[in-house]
């Protein structure tokens, strides 16, 4: 077994899928595929099940994921804490949520125009909430996440953001409208991803369906893809991000930007007491291309109603 293999394993776990493994860890599906099946020719047994419509782990693969996931996150922080000690000044060691990984790469690039020495350590956190712990943790010297964590130990500067949208059914009573608002929402069955991938997100969400009035009970998904599974069914709307839209679009389902909704904050944290050339460096990158990115004009459908199929 080498790391590559485990690496390409762990993310298809993640994901249940194998085309978005890929995308994640940058390379063709392939070569993920190739990897995971090397991986359950030398443990001797299938580590998922595969079917036209669906990738799960097997119980196997479930007792490999747990044991594997632990010694691949310690292997990764043994290896960041021994790059920075051979060089402290020069190294910094930044996790970033989806939306960001974009914006992260070209402001890592810009960085190293000017600090060449520059070793950049970009670990594969899947959750905002494992970021930010990660973070405290000091396992990590900065984050990119959504929305800014509120703790005192940290600096952050905001970086762009987005709003909430909600994920429709065709035959929804209220699909047809170019946009909706909270209001709109209150008396249907709403449905949200997993707290624990990132409470401060959830607490957002639930403090605007607060305050507009809504008492109906929430079904919370296991992920994203669970939620938007409700929707599919017609059991229910999902309350997602408009960024999510682009980047995990859904076949056969409308996307409406909720006109109400608080914006959603991208920001970059680090720790307070910092003083590391190689964070700040990365900090002021990111800082220069959230600023060209936003001077950029956008077009956009002035209705900007969204529809997949």
């Amino acid at each position: 077994m080498n790391v590559h293999d485990l690496e390409c394993f762990l993310a298809v776990a993640d994901e249940l899928h194998f085309g978005r493994a890929a995308k994640r860890l940058h390379i063709a599906q392939p070569s993920v595929s190739q990897a995971v099946r090397r991986l359950e020719r030398d443990i001797g047994g299938p580590l998922f099940d595969r079917t036209k419509r669906s990738v799960v782990l097997t119980e196997l693969g479930k007792v490999f994921y747990e044991r594997g996931k632990g010694a691949h996150q310690s292997l990764e922080q043994a290896w960041r804490e021994a790059r920075k000690l051979a060089r402290p000044d020069s190294t910094v060691s930044v996790s970033v949520v989806p939306d960001a990984r974009a914006l992260t790469l070209r402001a890592v690039q810009l960085a190293l125009e000017t600090r060449p020495d520059l070793v950049v350590d970009l670990p594969d956190w899947t959750t905002g909430e494992a970021l930010v712990e990660s973070l405290r943790r000091r396992e990590l010297d900065a984050i990119v996440t959504m929305p800014a964590p509120l703790d005192d130990a940290f600096s952050s500067v905001v970086l762009g953001g987005t709003f909430f949208s909600a994920v429709l059914h065709p035959g929804c009573s209220i699909a047809r409208q170019q946009t909706v608002t909270f209001a709109d929402l209150i008396s249907e069955q709403l449905v949200v991803g997993p707290v624990n991938t990132n409470p401060d997100m959830q607490r957002l969400v639930l403090t605007t369906l607060e305050q507009a009035g809504y008492q109906g009970a929430l079904i919370t998904a296991s992920s994203m893809e669970g939620a938007v599974a409700y929707v599919m069914a017609g059991k229910g709307i999902a309350i997602s991000l408009d960024s999510m839209r682009k980047s995990r679009p859904f076949a056969g389902l409308i996307h409406l930007p909720i006109s109400d909704s608080p914006p959603v904050e991208l920001a970059a944290c680090w720790h307070r007491d910092s003083s590391s050339p190689a964070v700040q460096a990365l900090i002021a990158a990111l800082v220069q291309i959230s600023a060209e990115d936003a001077a950029q004009p956008v077009a956009l459908d002035p209705l900007d109603r969204h529809a997949h199929s």
